[in-house]
């Protein structure tokens, strides 16, 4: 029976945390203001729904920025672009807003949705890692991250991007709410269960 090769996880994963640390540093200093702000006042004049479209990995990101957003008090929903291309296309109107995350902006089963959205009359704003890519070009605001490299050891697994992504779509989050004015009662009050719920239960509830 062959031994099992020696490998030190703790060194790789201490690398990894290392590295993504890195890229959260490199996406900080980068940032540029106006397009930050282009992008939380898009959302802000947004006449109807706050609609987050994406797959695969980026995709995850857009579903939990969505989620975070409706728990602050901002409505959104998520759509995966599989399903957006099988009917769900249909539940996008020209009022309502569409931010994208995809860090190649290049991603075919978002670009292929592009001439829709534009016949549909929707704005779009993103989140990539290419201000060139067909989605950047394609949206009205857009923040592009600028990254040399994943975490992993062969540059190809979707981590500092995903991370960095999650990082800019929390810095949104809570810049657009906490300017409509979020209370710690209304944040209350979209979460009436678990152990974040319960702390805001008061004595004579």
């Amino acid at each position: 029976m062959k031994k099992p090769k020696k490998i030190n996880f703790f060194a790789i994963g201490k690398k990894v945390i290392s590295n993504e640390i890195d890229a959260l540093q490199e996406v900080s200093s980068g940032i540029i203001k106006n397009e930050f702000n282009g992008v939380c006042n898009f959302l802000l004049e947004t006449k109807g729904n706050l609609i987050f479209l994406g797959i695969g990995k980026s995709g995850k990101v857009s579903e939990k920025i969505s989620a975070t957003l409706s728990s602050l008090g901002k409505p959104s929903f998520y759509i995966n672009a599989a399903e957006a291309s099988h009917g769900d296309l249909g539940a996008i109107t020209k009022k309502d807003t569409l931010v994208i995350f995809s860090y190649s902006g290049e991603t075919e089963e978002l670009v292929d949705l592009l001439p829709n959205l534009k016949q549909k009359k929707v704005n779009i704003c993103s989140v990539t890692g290419n201000k060139n890519s067909s989605i950047a070009l394609s949206s009205k605001a857009h923040i592009s991250l600028n990254l040399e490299k994943e975490a992993d050891i062969l540059n190809l697994a979707p981590t500092s991007s995903t991370t960095a992504m999650m990082m800019i779509g929390d810095a949104i989050s809570v810049a657009i709410t906490n300017y409509e004015g979020l209370k710690r009662s209304d944040f209350g009050s979209n979460h009436p269960e678990g152990s974040l719920g319960k702390s805001f239960i008061k004595v004579r509830e």
